[in-house]
């Protein structure tokens, strides 16, 4: 029961740093591919212009094909390259993931301690002493 209160409270606190919404979620998924998509047109330390570089000498249908996000945002907004939509899109990915992935290292290390724990009460006092506050250094 103590795992289960943890592992609620945990998923509240990813869902609201992941966004509600089954169809914003995926469409952050998509977005990320993209990004993940755009990094790997270029070796590691590629420069901007060598990115759209590469982007360039693909094909139209490849363009649409891994960057539709991008591109339209990019034409939306009058930009007449799609490196600004894959950073913000990049910028608010990395927000999320810290935030989920700091809200798991706390569920996890609080659900360790309730199993660690021998007795009833300090399995009680585990659980109770999970700091959702904890940032890490």
């Amino acid at each position: 029961m103590l795992i289960d209160q943890i592992n609620a409270e945990r998923e509240v606190r990813q869902m609201t740093a992941m966004t509600a919404g089954g169809a914003k979620k995926a469409v952050y998924a998509m977005q990320q591919a993209e990004v993940l998509a755009w990094s790997g047109l270029g070796a590691a330390g590629a420069t901007t212009t060598q990115l759209i570089a590469a982007f360039n000498l693909l094909p139209l249908t490849a363009r649409k094909q891994k960057f539709y996000f991008a591109m339209m945002s990019a034409e939306k907004r009058g930009e007449t390259s799609i490196a600004l939509a894959i950073a913000r899109f990049s910028a608010g990915a990395a927000s999320s993931n810290y935030e989920v992935a700091r809200v798991e290292a706390i569920a996890r290390a609080g659900i360790d301690a309730v199993k660690a724990a021998t007795t009833a009460s300090a399995k009680r006092a585990a659980a109770a002493g999970v700091d959702w506050s904890w940032k890490p250094a």
